[in-house]
């Protein structure tokens, strides 16, 4: 599964330990200056991750060494999608969300669509009762909508954006001031909380994982529907 969400790297690379065990996680070698390798140079060196600089078992690992706070409190943007994006809107406070756009930063917040087919799908692989997952992603929404865009002032409000999207969900994606993004694969039956997750650090401007996650958020947000 992962093999073919990674081209070219193998499950043992994905999740090799750096030879440092005292954070719990795996760290991946970060040789300063290290520029990606291409197919013709040949097998890639054991822990070679490229942009990858982090990989979590779970989200709740993730939030362990990255709690929200540290992650979103000196951000100037947030670019996220997936499908309820607890991570933004459930982990992490509503005043933190209004502070940063209130300082001149732009969230940007895409949903499954909580009415769609897409969801519907995902509450059945996830053996969830019906609804389940469209009302909490319905929740989330209002929050936003409600506690965060609705507090701020009118100049302010254009730079939360909401929208939804239909589609088979593959990723949740949080892109960070267009230099870390927070990447969780959609497994089957397995919930998101407890999916791998995988921290990737922008290296190169058109190279390495970094854009190939950013294209993927920006091309569903031009099919999404604004709310």
């Amino acid at each position: 599964m992962l093999e073919a969400v990674f081209p070219g790297w193998t499950v043992e690379q994905l999740f090799a330990r750096y030879p440092d065990h005292r954070s719990g996680h795996v760290v991946a070698d970060q040789s300063a200056g290290d520029a990606p390798r291409s197919a013709g140079d040949g097998e890639f060196p054991a822990g070679q991750f490229q942009d990858v600089t982090a990989i979590y078992a779970t989200r709740s690992e993730l939030m362990s060494s990255f709690p929200p706070h540290t992650l979103f409190d000196d951000a100037t943007s947030i670019r996220a999608c997936g499908l309820s994006l607890n991570l933004i809107c459930q982990q992490y406070g509503v005043h933190g969300l209004q502070r940063l756009i209130r300082r001149g930063g732009s969230i940007q917040c895409l949903f499954l669509d909580p009415d769609g087919s897409a969801i519907r799908l995902r509450e059945q692989e996830e053996s969830y009762a019906p609804g389940t997952l469209s009302e909490l992603t319905r929740i989330n929404i209002r929050s936003l909508q409600d506690r965060v865009r609705g507090q701020l002032p009118e100049d302010a409000r254009s730079r939360l954006e909401i929208a939804t999207y239909d589609e088979t969900i593959r990723f949740n994606i949080v892109l960070v001031d267009d230099g870390v993004v927070i990447v969780q694969p959609y497994l089957p039956a397995m919930r998101g909380i407890d999916s791998p997750t995988f921290v990737v650090q922008r290296k190169w401007e058109d190279q390495g994982l970094f854009p190939v996650f950013e294209a993927i958020v920006s091309s569903l947000w031009i099919r999404a529907r604004m709310l």
